[in-house]
């Protein structure tokens, strides 16, 4: 760039312009030169490393079954020598490099306490000469479309025409086209843009670092701890998600067969006592006593059954075992009608057991005038119904 820039556009400037450009930006090559050269040649290395004896010899392999570390309590393994609080070995270079920022490739060479001033002004003025070449080549592009002849001010254009330019002037005019020279403004300029990127990019970071009073490694140190801690973070947060989530599921799960339990346990006692009242049924008469058994029994079945398999089990040797004795209690009775002497002696229960007899849908009425007799007689007859009470009771 600074060959194109010198030898073919900023002699098209005018004569002021010109002079102008050559003193500013050559000053800025001249000082990026020296100070790239400088960052390239200055040794960075610790002081105590420089000032050994054998400095610059072979270096011996670091045996890490007896150090862990290079540098261990500021003396360095393969150096040999106590070094700085800053300074690291450096795996490129295979040395200490005091203060150590970072290893520059497009150096070769390490960038330290040594060096690393000259390596910042070698970028940041770098960066202001693509700037002020960027500016030079706008300048030509807009002057080539809008007026030419402000980019012909040379008096060696005047043996030319105009669709020729000349190129390393004054020295040496050399005779180009207009389309190369249009290339070789959009190549350069292109090339600008791209170093201009990189490099302003690079200047901001180190400008940021100063303000922080950081150095490159530093810089780079923490951004490994927080990916660490964020990696850790992430990992972290699934597993506390996915244990919150299993102990939520078995609370439920919990609940639910505690609920389950819990009316189950509710069936099942309105089913004894349902059964209880059906064992009275069946002494009256067949139909009503099945009826009974069906409509309780049956029912409190099917639902423990679609609410946990255990009580399901249960309930169905329960009820089992209460259809057998239901059963029994029909064959010792012969499911024939009661008398008047088996009949409760107590009032208010015999109006009920009549009540809940008559509640039937397919009794007969003989049966049902045989009741109201005996109610009758038992009315009529409170001595017997003393000695008759407790036999039943029991």
């Amino acid at each position: 760039m600074t060959v194109v820039g010198f030898g073919l556009f900023i002699p098209l400037l005018p004569f002021l312009w010109r002079n102008i450009t050559y003193a500013v930006i050559g000053i800025l090559f001249g000082f990026h030169f020296i100070v790239h050269i400088t960052a390239i040649t200055v040794d960075p290395a610790d002081s105590n490393v420089r000032h050994k004896e054998n400095y610059g010899g072979i270096m011996p392999i670091l045996d890490r079954a007896k150090h862990k570390h290079v540098i261990q309590n500021q003396f360095c393994h393969l150096c040999e020598v106590t070094v700085g609080v800053k300074a690291k070995h450096c795996s490129a270079c295979n040395k200490c490099i005091a203060d150590f920022d970072h290893h520059c490739k497009w150096l070769n060479n390490c960038v330290g306490s040594r060096n690393y001033w000259y390596f910042f002004t070698s970028v940041a003025s770098a960066v202001l000469g693509i700037i002020f070449l960027v500016l030079v080549l706008l300048y030509i592009f807009i002057q080539y479309f809008v007026n030419p002849e402000e980019l012909r001010t040379d008096p060696q254009f005047k043996n030319y025409p105009e669709n020729i330019w000349l190129a390393f002037l004054p020295l040496y005019a050399v005779p180009i086209s207009s389309l190369v020279l249009l290339c070789l403004a959009v190549i350069t300029l292109l090339l600008n843009f791209v170093s201009l990127l990189l490099l302003g990019h690079l200047l901001l970071f180190h400008l940021y670092l100063m303000f922080r009073q950081l150095s490159t490694f530093d810089y780079m140190t923490q951004g490994r701890q927080k990916q660490s801690t964020n990696l850790q973070i992430k990992i972290s947060i699934p597993l506390k998600s996915t244990t919150t989530n299993l102990e939520t599921e078995q609370a439920d799960e919990q609940k639910k067969t505690f609920i389950s339990h819990v009316s189950c346990a509710k069936r099942q006692r309105s089913s004894l006592s349902t059964a209880v009242s059906s064992s009275m049924c069946i002494g009256f008469n067949r139909d009503l006593s099945q009826a009974c058994l069906s409509l309780t029994n049956t029912d409190s079945i099917n639902k423990c059954h679609k609410t946990n398999d255990t009580p399901k089990i249960e309930k169905k040797t329960v009820v089992g075992k209460k259809e057998q004795t239901a059963s029994s209690s029909e064959d010792s009775l012969n499911l024939e009608p009661v008398s008047s002497s088996e009949i409760l002696p107590g009032p208010s229960k015999l109006n009920s057991l009549v009540l809940l007899y008559t509640t039937g849908i397919t009794q007969e009425k003989t049966t049902a005038e045989k009741l109201s007799k005996a109610v009758q007689n038992q009315n009529s007859a409170p001595t017997t119904s003393e000695v008759n009470e407790s036999p039943l009771n029991s």
